[in-house]
């Protein structure tokens, strides 16, 4: 009889190991989780931070360039008329050239 209950007590002890070897097993598990996905969100901040600053880069070329094209495009106007352009015209121009080439960018984006 003393044997049965030695083993039972033996099998509950295992019980209670394993139980908290596997209490341990989760809370590493949540720990190291954890640690990963603040360094994945650290990673995404600094990529977000890269990508914007890439983005204010990107528009501010684009208005340089197209503040060149705008100023090219008057003074060739102004060259064959010899007149003030009207702003207007020129400006519905300007509009439709920058919303075709800004489609454009987008796709690469």
């Amino acid at each position: 009889m003393n044997s049965i209950s030695e083993k039972i007590r033996k099998l509950n002890e295992i019980e209670n190991r394993l139980n908290n070897l596997d209490r341990e097993f989760e809370q590493k598990k949540q720990e190291l989780l954890k640690e990963h996905l603040e360094k994945l969100n650290a990673i995404k901040q600094e990529s977000e931070k890269y990508l914007n600053a890439q983005k204010e880069e990107l528009k501010e070329r684009i208005s340089v360039q197209y503040n060149s094209k705008a100023q090219n495009m008057k003074i060739y106007y102004e060259s064959i008329n010899f007149k003030e352009p009207d702003l207007d015209q020129l400006g519905e121009l300007f509009i439709g050239i920058f919303k075709r080439e800004f489609d454009e960018i987008r796709t690469y984006i």
